[in-house]
């Protein structure tokens, strides 16, 4: 059974965003749909300086009424002072030495649409986390496909022969197992467990970029945690 997850790219998002691709075949980046303001797109939790803090890329013109894959990053200064705050965080945790100079790689100049960033950091972490996927692009590879919300899912699934369709919990609301039953596609939601791990801080602070994950937790760690949530 072929398993398909659709996801806008977000800016190294969290850890439930990969339990989501940990479950499917295939992951598409949902990057031709619009823009939300104070969404993930362009921003994300991190321990940054010693607390948790929120980072946000610069964009141009950022509104929603533009789609994801039309905006571009103001500039690459942010770069910069990103990269150093992870060094003042992340330093002394097991895996910032082995991570951070392919880190600096990925993320390049920083510059360009914010979708092609998100696309190439997302596949890096999750080759980070030992996870080998099938990824595709809405804007190329299902253009064709028209509707909104439920009915542009279910289109996006029958083109790549889907027999079923995951989503995240936060979806329950939104999507309808019969309706998706009617094209043959079984829906499932995914409920993540964010369980605690050793952070570079005191307590715990679920919820952070996954680059959290990736510098404080090994390999065997990670798939650990990757394995952590469950279906409904």
């Amino acid at each position: 059974m072929k398993r398909l997850v659709i996801m806008q790219p977000y800016f190294f998002p969290y850890l439930g965003y990969f339990h989501l691709l940990d479950s499917c075949d295939t992951f598409v980046f949902l990057d031709n749909v619009n823009y939300i303001n104070r969404g993930w797109v362009n921003r994300n939790q991190f321990i940054l300086s010693g607390t948790p803090n929120t980072y946000t890329v610069p964009l141009n013109g950022a509104s929603q009424n533009k789609l994801i894959n039309e905006l571009t990053i103001a500039d690459g200064r942010w770069i910069k002072g990103f990269l150093k705050s992870l060094e003042m965080s992340y330093k002394k945790t097991k895996c910032y030495d082995m991570l951070i100079e392919p880190l600096k790689e990925v993320i390049g100049e920083g510059t360009g649409k914010i979708s092609d960033l998100n696309q190439r950091t997302t596949i890096w972490c999750a080759h980070e986390l030992g996870l080998s996927k099938q990824f595709k692009i809405s804007s190329l590879d299902f253009s064709n496909v028209t509707g909104v919300g439920q009915d542009r899912i279910i289109g996006i699934c029958q083109q790549e022969s889907a027999q079923a369709y995951n989503n995240a919990i936060g979806g329950v609301d939104l999507y309808n197992k019969i309706d998706f039953s009617k094209h043959g596609i079984e829906l499932s939601f995914v409920r993540s467990a964010l369980n605690p791990y050793q952070q570079s801080v005191s307590g715990f602070h679920p919820g952070m970029s996954i680059l959290d994950v990736l510098m404080n937790n090994d390999l065997n760690e990670r798939e650990t945690l990757l394995k952590q949530y469950t279906f409904s």
